[in-house]
């Protein structure tokens, strides 16, 4: 089972924090509505930014919305390809953009390496 963390932004300033500066989450009818910070900031206009649950080649974890180089097995042969993490409500699962017409699941990744981190505090 994958582990369920987020980065949060706020989408008023632009910071990401992480996820161990989160204390709270909150909705209201369901819907995202602010969340609180250890440092006891509030972040009424938040974007959460899911953790795919899986780690690159040096460990560094793999969050929605970052960019990666993958290497895969394309029907017998090795193809890699620099793209953007992201979540498909479609197919319920994280995969990597490389062009705009062409993704793979990141869950087909023998390799994955963290190459552009979304901005953080």
């Amino acid at each position: 089972m994958r582990e369920i963390k987020f980065r949060v932004r706020d989408t008023e300033t632009g910071k990401v924090y992480q996820p161990e500066e989160i204390c709270r989450i909150h909705f209201d009818g369901g819907e995202l509505s602010a969340v609180l910070l250890w440092d006891e900031t509030l972040i009424v206009y938040p974007e959460l930014i899911g953790y795919t649950g899986r780690k690159d080649k040096n460990g560094t974890e793999v969050y929605e919305g970052d960019g990666v180089s993958i290497l895969w097995d394309d029907i017998g042969i090795q193809t890699e390809e620099e793209g953007v993490v992201y979540w498909d409500d479609v197919h319920a699962g994280f995969y990597v953009e490389y062009d705009p017409d062409s993704s793979v699941p990141i869950s087909s990744a023998d390799i994955i390496e963290v190459i552009g981190v979304i901005e953080c505090k």
